[in-house]
């Protein structure tokens, strides 16, 4: 005969098929006894435990939930519950429709082909139906465009290109689609007066608290949703319910020591004993929600044993003993027991406050629970078991799921609404402008849907401008620097920040350098720039454009070989790496050089060279170029051979005569005989002009710098006190010319340039 009387499990009388719920064992039984559970129609968590379980019902018709308890040292007992598994319905619909349309069905909309939806909960006894549509396709009909709701919620619809909204209500559109099907559609949009509310609870699983509003029942199992109902002046009064069952904790007073040691425990002011060894406490935790505690006393011959607890962190639970008490700020210790008869008994005390409270957090598509478990069950809100038995899942869009997590013996539940954001935004613009720049700044997004957007954007160190509900803006930029630019788009609800810097280069500047003679083929202008490497420039001789890239130092030496003369050199563009820049001194000419042609001319022991305005003068030693002057004459100390340069002021030319100076010579020919001479190149000789000195009786030699001498091809009278020594093809480049008379004896050296 049973033992087991009365109610010895706890299931749902009826359940629809493929449905799963929890099942509960209501007899506390004595340690060490086994448990075999069975489920006829289906299957069951947990077989060989007392609680907790999950059955799940996979057959139709009566179900039978079946334990066999064996309790040590007795014969095995059974106790069962008969389920009536209810079947799902199916149900057919076929809908015909113009090509292009589609039916809504049970809040979908469905396009011509076969489908099958699952209504929930709507077949006759209460299970889910299933629904096999066929929507065809048939000529033109009519159609509404029907709409109730409330003056000012801004609603509209556009039908055949034609709004319709609160101020045009009403009407009849005609459209003829490219397959022949016309479509009457019939406007009627009626805007009544609207009002909202909510409604919210929070309490605790398992409290079986529950709310009717419009006839729908609003409880653990059905948490959240909206309810329409009809208002006193006619308009929909929509009403948000939203219900929060927070869960329950668990934890075990567990001791085993020796009869009559005297221990006890004290549970929520209710005293454990060898004579009150086993029960259950319940205190509430920090949640505000139950802290179930199961108190088992255990009192063998005298032994050691260990006093410990697992529960939740603010449950407030404490023991107390041996006049000590143990709690979450004392929570370890122990005791030696040593009865006046008996057994010692050594009592470890051990207990632990869990966080109990889990949370589930969303980063992204992941759903994760803040606390690591053992083992982690997730189902949706309203029941339905899902294959994930891991820390995270992905989800999509939005909805509600909860998860059971297993530490041990302790189990939580924690459930949550989720709502999935991956909205994302780049900012597109250039990287590099310059100074004085207006660009366009736009972005793009992973999202189709219409954006609010905010732009933050710096245009120097201290002006911020801010710019709402714009795609892209124009902006300018007068300084340089880098600057941020920030933007943030919402949709829905979602926000995503993006940033980008743009960098402002200062515009660049150049001029050409400078206006010069002309002395030997070619002449180099220099073209100083700045900015950042590499430049590209142009100049232009008025008939001719040179463009040169690629240039990477800020002086740039530019060779210009012009045929004639004067020309003007004008740098026209000049641009560095990023800008185009402005053009200082932007002509350089080159000039004719002067046609002249050296001498040195002497007074007494003075050496002087012409005096020509825009000229500098540097006299030099022959043998080693030393510089002894700088001026227009020069007085030497000393005979030898001397040298003088004439440069000219505006560019590179220069011209050089030479000469042998005998210092006080007893033969120099005096003061009343002046005498010089220099290298005339257009005619390859050596012109003289020597006054006072009778030309017939003049004698002429020419030697190098070794002494050796050279002919010439004749001596002419040139008129007045002019000479011309006429040379040989192949002459010297220094040569000293002597000229003598029986009354005087002079030599000067004279430089010989090149043909």
């Amino acid at each position: 005969m049973s033992k087991l009387q009365g109610q010895c499990i706890f299931a749902p009388a009826e359940v629809c098929l493929n449905q799963c719920g929890p099942v509960f064992y209501l007899v506390s039984d004595p340690p060490e006894t086994t448990y075999t559970w069975s489920n006829s129609g289906g299957t069951i968590t947990n077989e060989n435990e007392a609680n907790p379980h999950i059955a799940c019902f996979t057959a139709p018709g009566i179900c039978t939930l079946q334990v066999i308890v064996q309790v040590p040292l007795e014969e095995p007992d059974t106790c069962i519950v008969l389920v009536d598994v209810k079947p799902i319905s199916t149900g057919s619909v076929t809908e015909t429709i113009c090509e292009g349309d589609s039916v809504e069905i049970n809040g979908s909309y469905y396009t011509p082909g076969n489908w099958i939806d699952t209504l929930y909960g709507e077949s006759e006894n209460g299970c889910d139906s299933i629904l096999f549509l066929t929507v065809l396709t048939y000529e033109p009909v009519i159609e509404y465009e029907l709409y109730t709701g409330c003056e000012g919620d801004g609603y509209s619809v556009v039908v055949n290109g034609a709004t319709y909204n609160e101020a045009n209500p009403s009407g009849i559109e005609f459209m003829e689609t490219i397959h022949g099907c016309d479509s009457t559609v019939i406007i009627e949009l009626d805007y009544l007066q609207a009002t909202t509310g909510s409604y919210s609870y929070i309490g605790c699983v398992g409290d079986e608290w529950s709310v009717i509003i419009n006839g729908k029942i609003y409880n653990e199992n059905n948490t959240s949703g909206y309810e329409v109902l009809l208002g006193s002046n006619g308009c929909d009064s929509i009403v948000t319910i939203s219900l929060t069952y927070n869960p329950i904790s668990y934890g075990n007073e567990h001791y085993i020591g020796c009869e009559g040691d005297g221990y006890f425990v004290i549970v929520d002011s209710v005293r454990y004993d060898e004579s009150n060894p086993v029960g259950t406490a319940t205190l509430t935790n920090s949640n505000g929600c139950d802290s179930i505690v199961n108190i088992t006393l255990i009192f063998y011959p005298p032994a050691s044993d260990t006093i410990s607890y697992i529960g939740c962190m603010g449950d407030g639970y404490s023991v107390e003993v041996l006049g000590h008490t143990f709690d979450e700020s004392n929570p370890t210790g122990t005791f030696t027991i040593i009865p006046p008869e008996g057994c010692d008994s050594i009592i470890t005390v051990d207990l632990h406050f869990l966080d109990c409270v889990a949370s589930l957090e969303l980063t992204g598509d992941q759903l994760c629970a803040s606390e690591t478990a053992d083992q982690y069950q997730w189902y949706t809100c309203d029941g339905a078991l899902l294959p994930d038995t891991t820390q995270c899942i992905t989800v999509v869009d939005t909805g509600c799921v909860c998860l059971i997590l297993t530490h041990g013996t302790d189990i939580d539940t924690v459930c949550s609404d989720y709502k999935v954001c991956l909205l994302a935004c780049e900012i597109q613009a250039p990287d590099t402008i310059c100074v004085g720049d207006s660009i366009l700044i736009y972005y793009t997004t992973n999202d189709t849907l219409p954006v609010g957007s905010t732009w933050n954007v710096m245009t120097d160190s201290s002006t911020l401008l801010n710019i709402t509900s714009e795609d892209s803006i124009w902006v300018k930029y007068n300084t340089p620097g880098c600057f941020e630019v920030e933007l943030e788009i919402e949709v829905n609800g979602c926000i995503s920040i993006c940033l980008d810097t743009i960098c402002v280069q200062p515009v660049p500047e150049a001029y050409i350098c400078c206006t010069q003679r002309l002395c030997d083929s070619c002449v180099t202008l220099d073209v100083l720039m700045t900015g950042t490497p590499p430049w590209t420039i142009a100049i232009s001789d008025g008939t001719t454009i040179d463009t040169i890239s690629g240039i990477d130092s800020p002086v740039f030496a530019h060779v210009v070989c012009p045929t004639t003369l004067p020309v003007d050199y004008t740098l026209t563009y000049m641009k560095d790496k990023t800008c185009e820049g402005v053009i200082y001194d932007s002509i350089a000419s080159v000039l004719d050089p002067f046609p002249i042609e050296p001498s040195i001319t002497f007074q007494d022991d003075t050496l002087c060279a012409d005096f020509l305005s825009g000229f500098n003068y540097t006299w030099r030693a022959c043998e080693n170029q030393t510089v002894l002057s700088t001026n227009v004459c020069y007085v030497p100390d000393q005979s030898g051979c001397y040298c003088v340069e004439l440069r000219d002021m505006l560019g590179a030319c220069s011209y050089t005569a030479c000469d042998v100076f005998m210092l006080s010579a007893i033969n120099n020919p005096g003061p009343e005989h002046t005498l010089s001479l220099w290298y005339n190149t257009s005619e390859h000789s050596i012109d003289l002009i020597f006054g006072e000195v009778d030309h017939q009786e003049m004698q002429v030699q020419i030697t190098d710098l070794q002494g050796r001498i050279f002919n010439y091809d004749g001596l002419k009278d040139m008129g007045g006190d002019m000479m011309r020594i006429v040379l040989a093809d192949h002459m010297p480049s220094m040569v000293f010319v002597t000229i003598y008379t029986d009354m005087f004896r002079t030599t000067r050296g004279v430089f010989i340039s090149s043909k």
